[in-house]
């Protein structure tokens, strides 16, 4: 959208009427705005309109006015660099990170770690990892590969059996990690949500004022994050009348609302619908992004495809042990084979048949889907010529050359 075609008669809107005017505002810089600051500062300017009982003030009616024309620039910015390479746009994006004055930009190091259970014979070997701020760090693997253990690891509820745990950025300028001032920190969202009692509201204004955020910044955050994740129809509602989505919202504006340092989650994607998936993984992005708040992000997930969307590196256990951390991008980059997924109505034989020469090297099943190897000479191009000469009943089909599905086979879950 264009937002200098319609400014001028959203500013007549906000001098005749300031309030549905604000409105408006608040929904244009919440979808089209880069500068994360105009839409916190539209959203406040709407709460302040939302007072039945306090008459428009020209201030505000001034204030609007200024946030739509620093809009206009915002946007003029962003066309002018609408042609930058994502490459471009990534180190654009790194420079504005570094520039944040935080302590350090490392939020947490893990340095092999390893915790082992005597019962379960199960054991988390070596595992290294480091995320900074404005990164989003994904952790895959099937059930029972250590993602929980590595989790409860790195929040405190767990002790390693040996390694190593920084902070540098939130623990004691004297380097010690003090785990009573880093949890106060870290935000921990674990796959099994816990119920709440109460107002949606009233829990997000207490979870703020037990870490520190006191009125009337208590009021000012709480209001920013219920308008920031959509909750504004559900913030007087109950536990038992929400739905899973709507839970997941929730439990990220309740670990948000203070601002936390590292978040941490444990597959949020569980039991959500694939809209809802969409949603909470853009969501995820955007915080992750903020400038203002400047955050690091953890995350698990046995939903794939989904998760190498919105990370930086991706961390890929295995057993217990890490087969890959790294730059998503750079997975697969030294591969000795091509891989694909296929799905649909037909048999692993008319496969076999179908893919046979020097090339194909072998098709199997995995459970979900048919998975083709084949020498890196085949590309995705050649595979559906295939398909489609042999009149294969193929609905799906994705190339996974360079997806961590491809470093451990069926290790890593499927959707």
């Amino acid at each position: 959208m264009n937002i200098q075609q319609i400014a001028p008669s959203l500013r007549d809107q906000l001098q005749r009427d300031v309030g549905r005017g604000v409105a408006e505002l608040a929904e244009l810089a919440g979808k089209y705005a880069n500068d994360r600051d105009l839409v916190f500062r539209a959203v406040l300017l709407k709460r302040e309109l939302a007072n039945p009982d306090a008459a428009p003030s020209q201030r505000q009616i001034d204030q609007g006015i200024e946030i739509l024309e620093q809009l206009i620039v915002d946007q003029s910015r962003s066309q002018e660099t609408a042609g930058a390479t994502r490459h471009e746009a990534a180190e654009a994006a790194r420079e504005r990170a570094l520039a944040i004055p935080v302590p350090d930009a490392v939020v947490i190091e893990g340095v092999e770690l390893v915790k082992g259970y005597r019962r379960g014979g199960f054991t988390l070997k070596n595992v290294s990892l480091e995320a900074r701020y404005g990164e989003i760090i994904g952790v895959v693997g099937r059930n029972g590969n250590g993602k929980t253990t590595l989790f409860r690891l790195i929040v405190g509820e767990l002790r390693p059996d040996s390694g190593l745990l920084k902070f540098p950025a939130i623990q004691s300028a004297d380097g010690r990690v003090r785990w009573s001032q880093v949890r106060r920190q870290i935000a921990y969202v674990p796959q099994d949500l816990p119920p709440w009692y109460g107002s949606l509201r009233s829990n997000l204004h207490y979870e703020a004022a037990v870490h520190g955020v006191r009125s009337p910044e208590n009021e000012r955050e709480v209001e920013y994050i219920i308008e920031r994740l959509g909750l504004r129809e559900h913030v007087d509602k109950r536990w038992n009348e929400l739905s899973g989505g709507f839970k997941m919202r929730f439990a990220l504006a309740r670990a948000l609302v203070w601002k936390p340092k590292l978040l941490v989650l444990d597959e949020p994607l569980a039991n959500l619908d694939f809209v809802t998936q969409q949603i909470v993984l853009k969501d995820l992005r955007h915080l992750t992004d903020s400038l203002r708040y400047p955050l690091a992000l953890i995350v698990s997930s046995q939903h794939v495809h989904e998760i190498e969307e919105i990370s930086d590196k991706l961390l890929v256990l295995s057993g217990g042990a890490v087969k890959y951390f790294g730059a998503v991008d750079a997975i697969g980059a030294e591969r000795l084979v091509n891989r694909f997924e296929l799905g649909g109505r037909t048999e692993l034989s008319d496969l076999e048949a179908a893919f046979s020469g020097a090339d194909y090297l072998s098709v199997y099943y995995s459970g979900v889907a048919f998975v083709l190897t084949t020498s890196t000479k085949i590309t995705p191009d050649a595979v559906l010529r295939r398909i489609i000469e042999h009149r294969l009943p193929i609905t799906y089909f994705r190339d996974i050359s360079r997806s961590s599905k491809a470093l451990v086979g069926d290790d890593a879950a499927a959707r």
